[in-house]
């Protein structure tokens, strides 16, 4: 189980665990379209509430900063501009790197996403 916490607007500070039908892409999508910022605690999740969840935040995140004409930086790389073929790209990159992924800035400055080497268990 997931709770998110709504940062902004008429829901400032409330947090609630969504029900377990509700699609994350478009929750998050309207928090981002509302101007609001949210957080995600992962503490109680499972690892698919977990996949998708971080998924469709750290997408929403890098939309969000595109659009409002911020970087996302990902290895070395810099991504800007919002359309089709800037998204493209962002997502190949994350996908070729085959390295697990972790969005680590989300402010004025833009996005930075770090990469890490899958750890092998042995």
């Amino acid at each position: 189980m997931i709770r998110i916490t709504c940062q902004g607007g008429a829901y400032d500070g409330v947090t609630r665990v969504p029900p377990p039908d509700l699609v994350p892409m478009e929750l998050l999508q309207s928090l981002a379209n509302h101007g609001w910022g949210w957080s995600i605690d992962y503490a109680r999740a499972n690892e698919t509430e977990m996949l998708a969840w971080g998924t469709a935040d750290m997408v929403v995140r890098c939309v969000r900063a595109l659009r409002q004409g911020h970087p996302v930086r990902f290895l070395n790389r810099v991504f800007e501009g919002f359309d089709m073929e800037v998204a493209g790209a962002l997502e190949d990159a994350i996908v070729d790197s085959g390295r697990m992924v972790q969005l680590t800035i989300d402010d004025a400055t833009g996005v930075t996403i770090v990469a890490h080497w899958p750890e092998i268990e042995q």
